[in-house]
């Protein structure tokens, strides 16, 4: 008989929150691409040729998807933040020993946590 892998309960429900970080985060980032290269302009009289033009969605649409993804990143980061505290907490101390010389080493998987942490 074939033992299932299973996860924990809180490694799914990090996934879920991990996920929606990152579904929200393209969001924003995309509406962002989009009003960066079609900036406000206005009608100005006919004289400005990138006036009106839709790529998806129409301005009000994006504008829409760029405020509201932008809402939902900051629900879920002050969900993440809160149920990461003691790992923050943990890291911040085994980087201040280190930097202090309390502490000569870190093994691998701490110093890759720390690395993309900080990006």
């Amino acid at each position: 008989m074939e033992k299932k892998a299973t996860i924990s309960a809180q490694t799914r429900n990090n996934w879920w929150i991990d996920l929606a970080l990152f579904a929200s985060g393209i969001a924003v980032f995309f509406s962002s691409i989009y009003f960066l290269i079609l900036p406000v302009g206005g009608y100005k009289g006919g004289r400005n040729p990138m006036y009106g033009i839709i790529i998806l969605f129409d301005r009000h649409t994006w504008g829409d998807i760029h405020i509201w993804g932008g809402v939902a990143m900051l629900a879920v980061v002050a969900l993440h933040i809160p149920l990461h505290w003691s790992w923050i907490v943990n890291m911040t101390k085994r980087v201040f020993k280190i930097a202090t010389g309390q502490c000569k080493s870190m093994n691998a998987r701490g110093k890759f946590n720390f690395s993309s942490s900080r990006f």
